[in-house]
């Protein structure tokens, strides 16, 4: 009886503290005392899907108010995720928190993987776009889980019902447009005795260019990530694969263990990204000879967005300020080539100094009392140069250099100014300026002439400049639009289906269980999640 009471007594001063913080909203008990088995009971049909697709957030909320206790696990995170969804990462940091502790307390069970794998993803983001440096801690714990997950799948153990029940940020939207797109090879697993033997895509021609685009730009058709995938290899215990691993001969100018599916998760600059800014980096992207140092999953990403802008109406110009080698602005002037080819009014914008990254102008910076960071590109040896004549020569190898694309050389805090004179309109803004000064200087001269509907991209949100910059321009002009996520790889962010692996021949033998990995270790790289974007909102 006393200890009925004394927990009664601790939900309702949580239910207390929780509605003096959040005095605006209503939050469901039970998102946020989790206790219990939470099998699914009640509702067992789809966990709340339909309505958190359908974005009928209201009616999920009042679903699991009805329900209480009985909720399953998998409709308290959908619902969970309809705070996240519309921005609010700091209900969604105590719901997603407190879930991630029962996951916690019930980790020896096998067959809450799947969910509690998009407990630490919704997390882990709303720590991120909320820019709460825990979101580091947080990510590595997400790994841990996707990677049990995965592990559980190899050797058998994962149950097979469920699998998709339980929802992330990325299951949702245009980020599981991206994760799940017919294009790649989303995540399915690969079993030895088909060898991707069916790799062939099957859609129009302009999807086919585009595609061939991404794996250009990324230089998918020239190489796969070879060395860096030798000590993934040899720790897994599989040394002879390791062995193999290599660029091969002129008579065998591939090998099995090295090949690398066409998924998000593939870039030219490899695992690591080249993107450190230390000195020597640069040496081996020339050598490398690609022409972005997006992923896959960026491109695809950039694609898709910019289709729906354009199937929204949404009026306006396309400019990348950041642009490097012109790898993603030669992608805009190909989109521009598939969806309007019979349009000629928008414009490709090619903004960058052609000289490097600047020397930052603001090296310390506190915001508040809370958030404050040292530029990370102060002491970068690499400062990513290119000049001007050497992105044209990329333009012209694609045949896509016209007057359709306009070249905005220059600082950003001199060119911009010059080039927003004559009030020009833009659908879509893309910084790739890595430091505090560029995105804050992008946003505050180009986002003004940003069409409602338009799109914002920041590529290096994981910079902690770029956040910063993020952050401060979003609060100082009351900007409330959801901050969402860029999919990166099958590890931290898309989350694919497994059951496939357990139909694989042999499937639980060691032997086979090996081999499986070679197949599909793409599905445990993970190249961290990287890039932000909003709407603006519509007047």
């Amino acid at each position: 009886m006393f200890v009925h009471h004394r927990r009664l007594f601790f939900r309702t001063a949580l239910m207390l503290l929780l509605r003096r913080t959040f005095s605006d909203k209503i939050v469901p008990s039970a998102l946020i005392v989790i206790e219990g088995d939470l099998a699914r009971a009640k509702d067992a049909d789809d966990a709340g899907i339909f309505l958190m697709k359908e974005k009928k957030y209201e009616e999920l909320r009042a679903r699991v108010m009805n329900l209480g206790e009985e909720a399953s696990l998998e409709l308290r995170i959908n619902t969970g995720l309809s705070y996240l969804r519309q921005g609010d990462t700091q209900v969604s940091d105590v719901i997603f928190s407190k879930m991630a502790r029962w996951c916690d307390d019930h980790a020896q069970d096998n067959s809450i993987l799947t969910a509690c794998l998009a407990v630490h993803k919704n997390w882990c983001w709303a720590l991120k776009a909320g820019w709460n440096a825990a979101a580091f801690e947080v990510m590595h714990r997400t790994k841990t889980w996707a990677i049990r997950r995965t592990t559980a799948a190899l050797d058998g153990t994962l149950p097979p019902n469920g699998d998709d029940l339980a929802l992330s940020i990325y299951d949702v939207g245009l980020e599981r447009e991206v994760c799940h797109h017919p294009s790649l090879s989303p995540g399915l697993p690969h079993c030895p005795e088909n060898n991707w033997k069916r790799q062939a895509i099957k859609t129009s021609s302009k999807d086919l260019y585009l595609d061939l685009m991404r794996r250009t730009l990324t230089n998918y058709v020239h190489s796969d990530f070879e060395d860096e995938w030798k000590s993934m290899l040899q720790a897994a215990g599989l040394p002879e694969s390791a062995q193999e691993c290599g660029i091969g001969s002129a008579a065998f100018p591939f090998r099995k263990p090295c090949e690398q599916p066409w998924n998000i998760a593939w870039r030219a600059a490899g695992v690591e990204g080249l993107a450190s800014g230390i000195d020597g980096e640069e040496e081996e992207r020339a050598r490398r000879r690609y022409h972005t140092t997006l992923s896959a999953g960026d491109l695809l990403h950039l694609q898709l967005l910019v289709e729906s802008l354009f199937a929204q109406g949404v009026q306006g110009h396309l400019i990348e300020t950041g642009v490097f080698r012109g790898g993603a602005c030669i992608f805009l002037r190909a989109l521009l080539a598939a969806l309007l080819p019979n349009e000629s009014e928008r414009i490709v914008f090619v903004a960058d100094s052609f000289q490097g990254i600047p020397p930052p102008r603001h090296i310390n910076i506190q915001q508040n009392n809370q958030n404050s960071f040292v530029e990370p590109t102060a002491d970068w040896q690499d400062r990513f140069s290119f000049d001007e004549d050497s992105v044209r020569y990329n333009f012209r190898r694609y045949g896509l250099l016209d007057e359709r694309v306009v070249f905005v050389p220059g600082f950003f805090n001199v060119s911009l100014p010059q080039l927003v004179t004559t009030k020009p309109k833009f659908a879509l803004l893309r910084i790739d300026a890595d430091a505090y000064d560029g995105v804050l200087d992008a946003l505050n001269y180009i986002y003004p002439y940003l069409s409602p509907g338009g799109a914002v991209v920041i590529d290096d949100y994981h910079l902690s400049g770029a956040q910063a910059a993020v952050h401060f321009f979003r609060k100082q002009h009351n900007i409330t639009a959801p901050l969402l996520p860029l999919p990166s790889d099958y590890l931290d962010t898309c989350t694919s289906s497994l059951q496939g692996l357990n139909k694989c021949k042999g499937g639980g033998k060691l032997a086979e269980t090996r081999r499986l990995f070679v197949d599909n270790k793409h599905l445990v790289i993970g190249i961290g999640q990287h890039g932000a974007y909003w709407l603006k909102d519509y007047i």
